[in-house]
């Protein structure tokens, strides 16, 4: 055997796969966000059948999350940390569901939502294990995922009915989430909308529009520009009962 073929196949075999595993260390370290999808941190609890909340957190999965805030991280990792961290503390009467918009830049993007994780319980494990691996990419199809939400994710549920929104601009497509919202209510949906405005101090069009929705459905409109911000503006939107800012009058038609 040519021993000296045979330790530089080996040696080169050797640098391989350290820079393989190199490659998978970095690339699994990404997902968990202080190890907070650890399945310890999310342990199951008994179900409550009374004074029953129905929670869909829909979040902003669009290109822009990938912006900094003046922290210096992105309002992705922002509202990541901050979402998993909600997770752990929500009471067993919460019932709680993820939705995140934006997720596809090339097929139909202002069609891009999807209910990652239907609302029940003793689903926050999964939960986290989803939020932790999404990547801003897409548009902001706010109304296209709110009339979805509303008449996908609340069916043969009991119990009040939220949803949580967390966006960091405008609706980027043709309609307008406020008059989406004001027909579902002509309809006769009920459905409170929590809205909450990530980084959108400038932004006039997104506050109008976040404001709007939440009024409209009797909800809360909040804004953050910082992690701490955001994780009591999420403390609040995800509460039993909230303080209306304001109200639209629908005309009768």
């Amino acid at each position: 055997m040519n021993f000296k073929r045979y330790f530089n196949v080996s040696l080169c075999l050797g640098f391989i796969c350290l820079g393989l595993c190199s490659l998978f260390a970095c690339t699994f370290a990404q997902v968990p966000i202080n190890n907070q999808t650890n399945p310890s941190s999310y342990r199951p609890y008994d179900t409550p059948t009374e004074n029953v909340e129905n929670v869909m957190i829909i979040l902003d999965g669009s290109l822009s999350m990938a912006e900094r805030l003046e922290n210096g991280e992105s309002k992705m990792v922002v509202a990541k940390r901050v979402i998993l961290d909600l997770l752990r503390t929500l009471p067993p009467n919460v019932h709680v569901g993820f939705r995140v918009y934006g997720l596809s830049s090339y097929f139909r993007p202002c069609r891009s939502t999807e209910s990652l994780v239907a609302i029940g319980t003793n689903n926050r494990f999964l939960i986290a294990n989803k939020v932790a691996k999404i990547q801003p990419n897409g548009a902001t199809p706010i109304s296209f995922s709110l009339s979805t939400s509303i008449n996908q994710d609340f069916i043969g549920l009991n119990g009040k009915k939220t949803i949580v929104l967390v966006s960091d601009g405008a609706e980027s497509c043709s309609s307008d989430p406020c008059e989406v919202t004001i027909n579902a209510l002509r309809q006769g949906v009920n459905v409170k909308i929590n809205t909450i405005g990530l980084g959108i101090s400038n932004d006039y069009d997104a506050e109008r529009q976040l404001k709007c929705v939440a009024a409209a459905t009797w909800g809360q409109f909040y804004t953050a520009n910082t992690a701490a911000e955001l994780a009591k503006s999420l403390r609040q939107a995800t509460r039993a009962e909230s303080t209306v800012q304001g109200k639209i009058v629908i005309p009768k038609r």
